[in-house]
Order: C-alpha cells, then structure tokens, then sequence
C-alpha cells in the first residue's frame, strides 16, 4: 500500500512509493552488511518489477505514475499542489528512471546469488529503459559556433520540461553516456538553483532524494552548501526559522491550505543527513558494511571551516574532524579495527591506511572562482 501500515485504503499501482523497497533492501546491504533481506524479498522485487512491464511498459517507458515529483514548491503559498505546468515534472519520466535504477541494482543483486539468467533480464530492461528514455525525453541542440566559444544555443539541452528533478535522475542515475549532454544537464541543474530560484530548493519528494550528492558529484558541493544552509523559502532552514521541530510534507506548510500537510514527513528532507556525514564530513562506505571506508571531504567550500562528526559503524565509530586554518587542513580521522580506509586529501594525495588514529596536515589548493 502507499500508506503502511494501510490505516487509509491506498492501493495505487505505483513506481515510486513501492520503490521503497528495494532501496531499503540496498540501504540494508552498504551500511550493515546485511544481504539477507534482499535475499528474502529479492523475489518480491522481481515480481514487481515484472508485473510494471507487463501492465505498463510502453515502447521501453513505464506509462503509469501516481504522484510525480510529490509536493513540489508551488508558485503561491496558499497552494498545497503547483498548477504550473513548467514545475511539474512528466510521471512517465520519473517511472521510467525509476524502473531503470531499480532494474540496475537487481542485476547485482541476481548475480551475487548467481542467477545470471536473472541478471541478463535486469540488464536488458535497463537498457531499452534507458535508450527509450533518452529518445523521448532528451532535447539535444549543440548549436553552432559563430564565434570562437560561442554556442547559439546556450539552454537548449536537457531533459523533459527542464525541472531540475527531469535533468536530476538521468545525471544521478547513469542514464546519460554522452559526456557533452552530461555537462549541459550538469548546467541546467545550477541555472535552476541559482539564477532562477535564487538558491533556494526546486524539487518534491522525488527530486531531493538525490540532489545533494548530485551536487557534490558534478563540483558543486557550493551550491548544496547554500540549500542546506538557506533560510529563504523554500529551504529545510525556512521550516526550521518558523517553528518546525519535524519537516513538514509541504515546503509551505506555514502557509498552505491545511486540508493536507503531514508534520513529520521525513522523505523531504532527502539526501541532507547522509550528504552530510559522507560528502561534508567525507565518512563513506566502499565495501558493504563499512569493511572499508572511503574517507572523502570536499574540502573546497569556502564556507566550510571546522566539522567534526562521528558515525557508529557495525565495526565502531568511525570519526572525521577537520579544520581549515591560514590556508592549512588540520584533519583528525579514527578508523575502528577490522577494517581498512582510503583517505582523500588537499592536492590529489591518496593515502591507504588501516584501523587507528590519525593526524593529517596538507595546503589547501588555492581555488579559483566558479561559474
């Protein structure tokens, strides 16, 4: 059901909610360790992911979406719902690159348990979903240069009606192989952020499940540094500057119509916590269960001066504390025993290091501007 435990009788057939399973199933495998409930639930998966071909696959597109990009600001605060159509983002694009992500991580799934007759399905679902996806929803015009740098077309790249979520899951999700398209979409994303909305948060639920550690990915841990930090509407720091103790199911939730908003709806606040701890503080696992440890600060944001964190692994706490002081990093790591870590610092020094307390100091680069 949407709602579980089903207190409201929800049955919508669905890609996104129902989605909830297989990601905890993964959730379950990279921080603990633990394959035993995708091994029990593996079949569930598949079940479900054969049922969505069989009722809804259209020309490689999963045709069937309930909520889209759930709760997206809208354009005024008595809203609950955005009645402008260029911020609302296609429920069939969002189905597809669901169905696609989720078909990627079933096949590794299927061959850690050796069906690799499993893991060919998942892969060719992967593929028609991905090459369909692309042929409907990617408008691609290069231009051409008339003057030595200069692009006629400068915002004529990107995905469905340009919506940040559209150009979000293909970028974040590995739907995009051409590395111009990627670059463009890469500048779509930031346009949005920050020339349009004046940095503040685009997306609904669907859409801030990735966005911070897409940020991070492409270079621009800045720009989610300004979202997490931002107290202009709407932003986690607007609910937090007028009263809320939980996040709210609407960005507007002080505003809006209250025939609907949820006081306590943790999935918007998305990707925050853990871009925080594995892209902030640079605490990542890269061996399921955190066995090894890939330990990878971005230490390039200039507002970024002190951090101290801790995560309590299954094999102890692991600690990051770092400083930024007179163009020097004083970092602090702690690696627990029984495992092994890979340490990123200043300068593209990598170091391999084993359980143990450490002290590292390194010159930070001196960077220049972004654009």
């Amino acid at each position: 059901p949407d709602v579980a435990p089903a207190f409201w009788n929800y049955y919508a057939d669905n890609v996104t909610w129902p989605a909830a399973l297989p990601f905890s199933l993964d959730m379950l495998m990279k921080q603990y360790g633990d394959d035993a409930p995708m091994r029990k639930y593996y079949p569930n998966v598949k079940r479900w992911l054969e049922h969505l071909k069989y009722q809804y696959q259209k020309n490689g597109l999963i045709e069937k979406d309930r909520y889209g990009d759930w709760c997206v600001p809208p354009e005024r605060e008595e809203l609950i719902h955005s009645e402008d159509p260029a911020r609302i983002t296609d429920g069939t694009l969002i189905s597809t690159a669901y169905y696609f992500y989720i078909c990627q991580m079933m096949s590794t799934y299927a061959k850690a348990q050796n069906l690799h007759e499993d893991a060919k399905w998942f892969e060719h679902e992967a593929q028609i979903s991905k090459d369909a996806f692309n042929k409907k929803f990617l408008t691609v015009k290069k231009g051409t240069t008339t003057v030595p740098g200069h692009i006629l077309y400068p915002d004529s790249t990107f995905y469905g009606n340009n919506t940040v979520t559209a150009n979000l899951l293909p970028y974040y999700f590995g739907m995009i192989d051409d590395e111009y398209v990627k670059h463009e979409v890469e500048k779509q994303i930031v346009k949005a952020i920050i020339s349009q909305n004046l940095g503040t948060v685009t997306c609904g639920v669907i859409g801030i499940g990735w966005l911070m550690h897409a940020l991070t990915d492409m270079g621009r841990s800045d720009v989610a540094w300004l979202l997490a930090t931002n107290k202009k509407y709407p932003s986690w720091g607007y609910m937090a500057e007028h009263g809320a103790t939980t996040i709210w199911e609407l960005w507007n939730g002080d505003t809006a119509s209250p025939k609907m908003n949820s006081g306590n709806h943790v999935m918007l606040l998305g990707d925050l916590l853990s871009w925080i701890y594995e892209d902030v503080a640079g605490i990542q696992s890269s061996e399921n269960g955190f066995k090894h440890i890939t330990m990878k600060p971005d230490f390039t944001v200039d507002e970024i001066d002190d951090i101290d964190a801790s995560y309590q692994s299954i094999y102890g706490q692991i600690v990051s504390r770092w400083k930024k002081a007179k163009g020097k990093l004083h970092w602090h790591v702690e690696i627990p025993a029984n495992t092994s870590a890979t340490i990123h610092l200043p300068n593209n020094i990598i170091k391999e290091i084993g359980s143990g307390k450490y002290d590292f100091e390194e010159t930070l680069p001196q960077r220049g501007p972004q654009v």
